[in-house]
């Protein structure tokens, strides 16, 4: 069972690491040690949805075939 220190980051944090994580170009290997990082920061957090997020988001974003 995860401890919580309090809810340090909200949906909007997280919607701005996603971004920053995109414009970083963090790889696969960055982004899944950030997220389990983040497992602390909000009992809510959900570590898949983030990595999925950034991955959609990069996949919309790179321009396609």
């Amino acid at each position: 069972m995860r401890t919580y220190k309090s809810n340090l980051f909200s949906k909007r944090h997280y919607e701005w690491l996603v971004d920053m994580c995109i414009d970083l170009e963090l790889t696969n290997n960055q982004v899944t040690e950030l997220s389990s990082m983040l497992l602390e920061t909000n009992p809510n957090y959900n570590r898949s949805k983030f990595i999925t997020t950034i991955t959609n988001k990069r996949n919309k974003t790179s321009g396609g075939i």
